[in-house]
């Protein structure tokens, strides 16, 4: 399979180049929007196209040349005077789309499928600003030790040339493997970079794995992992937590807390700036957690990741403080985060079902106890037993996976044609594969 993954380059301009750099995204925007009002004018006749086929019909209406002299919209070529070709058939392209994308919406909106209410107003025609793509050769061009690029801009009325220094180049600069496709610019307030795409082929790993490693997601530790072989030996256990981390989102949610209690009425935008900083923190805590579970599992050999089904969970509980740290989970970003890294080794990731995960030993004692010394990450088992919750719930995720067509197999309670219970699927069915057959819940 193909994947395609964005690396953020950074470029070092100085304030004179920074404002070029603006100058010429600011052109390619204003060009987008007169092309996107062009193609919602005649999209009857351009919806039907697609690619190349769409580029030279707009170009037909537009673009004059030395056999087509005469077009339906000669102010193009008077207001963006030399506008260069790739850059041109990337403005129509990113126009199409969201033009594309404006009438969907509105058919949406005629057929009452995106009307929240009966007053709901239809969705506004506004190209977004989009950024240029710049084409390898044509638009820009890159120094051999990747220490600064070329990039065609506009200055003094003129297209021409600009040289920017390269503060920062990613770690898949220099692979061979990854073929590096055309870059956006991105100039923003207080930064400049390029968004460089890189496309590589991937060949997954067979479906039936034999050594997993099983994930357990919970509150006070971030992610509890172990890898498990098919016959139920734990090869290794970790784990992954960043309580700094933790305390710094916490700090900015207590501080968004104290000051909505001191507010009459809260308006829109509302502590903005502390719910981005602590967005912020969140994401980057489940970058590097994801980063070290991926490592964690490659190192031991590990070809199938393995999580709970929680999408679309939403834990309760009775005291506030315990609502938000619920509120700040990170369970659906960290499984979102490793399955973008562990694609790129060529790993499988599988869902299992959370039912009973943490309430069985996984030794087949039975029922396990929550609560122990004081604390809820451990848990005492029938026989006694003191255990950390999260391991044992990481070795009945693994069983599950490793049992998951005996599990598929009973539909449902009353299916099942067995006289005696539904046994919980735990680590100890791994033990001893030659048992007699039982339904498993």
């Amino acid at each position: 399979m193909k994947l395609t993954r964005t690396e953020k380059w950074l470029l070092a301009p100085t304030p004179h180049e920074r404002q070029v750099l603006r100058t010429t995204i600011a052109l390619y925007q204003r060009y987008v929007r007169a092309v996107a009002t062009v193609c919602l004018a005649h999209w009857s006749t351009l919806g039907k196209l697609e690619g190349h086929g769409a580029i030279r019909a707009v170009e037909a209406l537009t673009h004059p040349t030395r056999h087509r002299p005469r077009v339906t919209y000669p102010c193009f070529s008077r207001v963006f005077y030399k506008f260069p070709s790739y850059l041109r058939r990337s403005a129509i392209m990113d126009a199409m789309g969201q033009v594309r994308s404006f009438l969907n919406r509105y058919d949406q909106w005629q057929t009452a499928a995106l009307r929240h209410s009966r007053t709901a107003r239809p969705p506004r025609f506004g190209p977004s600003h989009g950024a240029p793509s710049l084409y390898k050769g044509q638009c820009i061009k890159y120094a051999d030790d990747l220490s600064s690029a070329e990039i065609k801009v506009f200055q003094d009325n003129d297209w021409k040339w600009l040289r920017v220094r390269i503060k920062r180049v990613g770690r898949r600069a220099r692979d061979i493997t990854q073929k590096r496709t055309s870059p956006l610019l991105v100039v923003t307030r207080k930064t400049a970079m390029l968004a460089v795409p890189f496309e590589q082929e991937v060949t997954l790993s067979p479906r039936e794995a034999e050594v997993v490693c099983a994930v357990d997601l919970g509150i006070n530790t971030s992610i509890t992992a172990s890898i498990v072989r098919s016959d139920g030996t734990v090869l290794a256990r970790r784990f992954l937590r960043r309580p700094g981390d933790n305390d710094r989102l916490h700090k900015r949610l207590a501080m968004i807390q104290a000051s909505a209690r001191k507010t009459r009425r809260l308006t829109q935008g509302f502590a903005a700036k502390w719910e981005r900083r602590a967005r912020h923190i969140a994401k980057e805590s489940a970058h590097r957690l994801t980063r070290a579970l991926v490592d964690f599992a490659e190192s031991h050999g590990a070809t199938t990741l393995v999580f709970e089904r929680l999408k679309g969970w939403r834990p309760r509980a009775p005291r506030r403080s315990m609502r938000q740290r619920f509120h700040s989970w990170l369970h659906r970003r960290i499984a979102q985060f490793a399955e973008w890294k562990w694609r790129e080794k060529g790993g499988r990731l599988a869902f299992v079902s959370p039912a009973g995960t943490s309430r069985y030993a996984y030794d087949g004692s039975g029922r396990v106890t929550r609560g122990v010394q004081g604390g809820h990450s451990l848990c005492r088992f029938s026989t006694g037993k003191i255990y950390h919750a999260d391991l044992n719930a990481t070795y009945n995720i693994a069983a599950k996976f490793f049992l998951r067509r005996r599990e598929a197999d009973q539909l449902g309670a009353g299916q099942c044609p067995a006289p005696k219970p539904r046994t919980p699927v735990t680590l100890s069915l791994l033990w001893a594969p030659h048992r007699p057959e039982q339904c498993v819940a």
